[in-house]
Order: C-alpha cells, then sequence, then structure tokens
C-alpha cells in the first residue's frame, strides 16, 4: 500500500509533468504564429521593404536564418524553409526582370546570406549532423493492399 507522502509526492510530479506539457505545447502554437507573422510579413511588405534603403536586410535576414535553423519541431522548419523560398522566387524575379538595370547589385547583395542559406540546408540532409530528424521522416506511403507506394512500379 502507498504512504500518503508517496502519494502527494507522486500527484506533485504528475502536476508538474501536466504544467510543463501544457507550457510546451503553447509554447509550440507561439512559434507556429509568430511564423506565420513572419511568412505572411515576408509574402506581403517584401517589395516594400527591399525598395526601402533604410530597411536593414541584410541583420533581417540573419535572424531569419537563424530563427530558421533553431526550430525543434520538423513543420515549423519546413515553413520557415517556406519563407526562404518566397524570398528566393522574388529575389530571382527581381534580378530577371527587364526593369532592374543592374543585377549584378541584386546578386552581391544576397550572395552571402543565399550561399549561408543552402550550405546550411545541405548541412541539415546529412545523416551524420542531423540523424534525429532525419529518422522521424516518414518515407513510405502504406496504401489499402499494405504495399509501400515506393516498390509498385518495380516489375
Amino acid at each position: 500500500m502507498l504512504s500518503k507522502y508517496t502519494l502527494q509526492f507522486q500527484l506533485v510530479a504528475f502536476s508538474k509533468i501536466y504544467t510543463n506539457l501544457y507550457v510546451l505545447f503553447y509554447l509550440f502554437r507561439y512559434v507556429d504564429k509568430f511564423t506565420e507573422f513572419i511568412s505572411s510579413f515576408v509574402k506581403s511588405h517584401l517589395r516594400r521593404f527591399e525598395c526601402n534603403s533604410q530597411f536593414p536586410i541584410i541583420p533581417f535576414l540573419s535572424l531569419l536564418f537563424k530563427y530558421t535553423f533553431e526550430q525543434q519541431r520538423q513543420e515549423s522548419y519546413l515553413s520557415c524553409l517556406q519563407i526562404w523560398c518566397s524570398y528566393v522566387d522574388y529575389v530571382t524575379g527581381l534580378i530577371s526582370s527587364r526593369s532592374l538595370s543592374e543585377p549584378e547589385t541584386t546578386l552581391i547583395k544576397y550572395r552571402e546570406a543565399f550561399h549561408s542559406l543552402t550550405l546550411q540546408v545541405i548541412k541539415e540532409m546529412q545523416f551524420r549532423v542531423n540523424a534525429k530528424n532525419l529518422e522521424e521522416l516518414d518515407n513510405e506511403t502504406i496504401d489499402d493492399d499494405v504495399s509501400s507506394c515506393l516498390f509498385k512500379n518495380i516489375p
């Protein structure tokens, strides 16, 4: 039979675990909402702040870089990569547009940021660096007949 103190200790421990899980849940929700905010900011106001010489674009990209690679969940990381995709698409369109007189200036401006991004994404794809997160990825889809789509087209 459990003593009164053992039962109280277990209840306190359970309460602390529950509280920590509750805080963690809301922390993840905060991160998701903040990522949505950044995404909306980049997609909606990119042209405006890119054209403004007063906007600190390189420090902004540096902070976005740090934020992207500090994500603890795959969903959050992928959402941050979508923000980068929007940004890269915008800059690519800007360079290829005929209205830009000197595309080299734009290339030079973003070269280091995009180079760092590319290197870090490649690093994150390496199993020896990121094994924990890569093991969580689902690389198979099981159909109703319990066969993997990876092997369906093999004769």
